[in-house]
């Protein structure tokens, strides 16, 4: 299977974990945006990783620290953003482990913008929701993939009183909020 992607082609590998997100509205976003420092839960197949590292390229500037674990059933973290396989990208660190390990060791760090598609359960969205904000600079961006699988996008927002951005992708939805 061989896909267009920002001008790039790529050929997919036989192993399928997650499917990619609004690639082009989170590049755009990256584009127009240009933030310096970005956070990214989740990365799969690395979909999402290649369009925030793509338009961290065009910008000429800015770094991506990315979040993951192996899918539980197949336990490979060599298939962790296998699209960014022999690509050299000097401002990407991708840190192998549980999220919520990472959430308590961000402590005093800020960052810009945040893409979030990882622990898909209420608790842990909303665990990392909060972290999250307490972390983005003023005016800072979270961008939550697959906000319709429960409540808690919408929950968090109404806590912090929020107004939540809904964008529809195909049958999915992603939720924004700014800081």
């Amino acid at each position: 299977l061989i896909n267009i992607f920002l001008g790039n082609i790529i050929i997919l590998k036989k192993d399928k974990l997650g499917g990619g997100s609004d690639v082009e509205f989170i590049y755009n976003l990256i584009l127009i945006l240009k933030p310096k420092k970005i956070i990214e839960f989740g990365v799969a197949n690395g979909w999402s990783t290649l369009s925030i590292l793509e338009g961290l390229k065009k910008n000429r500037s800015g770094e991506l620290t990315s979040i993951d674990m192996p899918y539980y059933l197949q336990n490979k973290t060599s298939l962790i953003g296998n699209l960014l396989k022999g690509k050299n990208f000097k401002n990407w660190k991708l840190f192998i482990e549980p999220q919520v390990n990472f959430l308590f060791r961000m402590k005093d760090k800020k960052y810009d913008f945040c893409h979030y598609d990882s622990d898909k359960s209420y608790q842990g969205r909303m665990l990392a929701y909060d972290k999250v904000l307490k972390n983005l600079k003023k005016k800072g961006i979270l961008l939550s993939d697959d906000i319709s699988d429960n409540m808690a996008f919408f929950d968090f927002c109404s806590l912090k009183e929020k107004k939540p951005f809904i964008i529809k992708y195909k049958k999915k939805f992603l939720g924004l909020v700014v800081k």
